[in-house]
């Protein structure tokens, strides 16, 4: 890698990665800028664990706006009035 010398990888615990995993990330490495944001994105999304009472909220909220948009109790505004009321200047 250009001369530098590359320790092991550590993870959080301190704990030395396996040398499968070590293998995986210097090749993960070696990809063009672009390729390898879209592989951490990747990485990062399948971190994360949908939070099914967060999700049943939001859906919750929106039905309550929906229905309230349908029985009148909401109007909807269009977007350059909403700019203009927001942002006069």
């Amino acid at each position: 890698m250009h001369g530098t010398f590359m320790a092991p990888f550590v993870t959080k615990q301190n704990d030395v990665m396996s040398p499968d995993v070590s293998d995986l990330l210097k090749r993960a490495l070696a990809p063009p800028v672009d390729e390898r944001a879209a592989l951490a994105n990747t990485l990062l999304d399948s971190l994360q664990t949908p939070n099914q009472s967060v999700e049943e909220a939001w859906d919750a909220g929106v039905a309550l706006r929906m229905e309230d948009l349908k029985s009148g109790k909401a109007v909807t505004v269009r977007g350059n009035s909403c700019t203009a009321r927001c942002w006069p200047w």
